[in-house]
This record gives C-alpha cells, structure tokens and sequence, in this order.
C-alpha cells in the first residue's frame, strides 16, 4: 500500500484528481461517474481547482489521486478504490484495506496500466 500524504485544506467533498490529457483517466472518470458515484467529485489536475498539497505536476501526471475531507490525499489504486467505494463494485476498497496482498497486486496492476496507459486507452 502506499501511504497517504496530506493537506492542510481538504475539501468539502471527496476530489478525484486525474490526468485531463490521458485519454484512458477521461474514459475511467466517465464510466465511474455512469456507475453512481454521487459522493465523489472529480477533476483534471489541468483545472487549477484543486485543494492546496505537496505534489508536484509531475507526480500529478502519473496517477489518480483522492483527497478526503480528513485532509489525506490517496494515489493509484487506494484512490480508484476509495473513490468507488459507494458503488456496486465497492467491495473491492474494503479488500484493499483489509488484505495486504490484494493491496500489492492491486498497486502492481495500477503501476502497470499507468505506464501503458495509452495502449490501455485504446483497450477499453
């Protein structure tokens, strides 16, 4: 699992931050939304609307991140979990909190996909 960082001003409601030039986030943020994720906001990074944090535009660029409103900012896949975990498919959050294993495969496939995501992109 990787660690969360954190920030001085969280938001009101849970934000979603990802890539707006990644073809493959555009379509993962859209069929998220399809699937009911009303307590959730998301955002590019692009926007400039984003709470104040330690994280560089570089880090940005490379993965999803969530900000809660306790003020910890999540990455990769705890983010894409966390911020699906009022869904259908919300099990899987509560499998990568509880198994250690689940959380590194996880995070392996996450790392994985990102690096490849323009293939990806045209996968899905």
């Amino acid at each position: 699992m990787i660690s969360a960082a954190k920030t001085d001003k969280p938001p009101p409601r849970p934000l979603l931050v990802w890539d707006g030039d990644c073809s493959f986030c555009k379509r993962c943020v859209q069929k998220w939304r399809g699937w009911g994720r009303p307590r959730v906001d998301d955002c590019p990074y692009q926007s400039g609307h984003l709470p104040p944090s330690p994280l560089s535009e570089k880090e940005f660029s490379q993965r999803i991140y969530l900000f809660d409103t306790e003020g910890e900012i999540h990455s990769g896949a705890a983010a894409a979990f966390r911020s699906l975990s009022h869904t259908r498919i919300g099990f899987l959050d509560r499998w990568y909190r509880r198994f250690a294993w689940f959380a590194t495969i996880s995070e392996w496939c996450y790392a994985f996909v990102a690096r490849h995501r323009n293939v990806f992109s045209k996968i899905v």
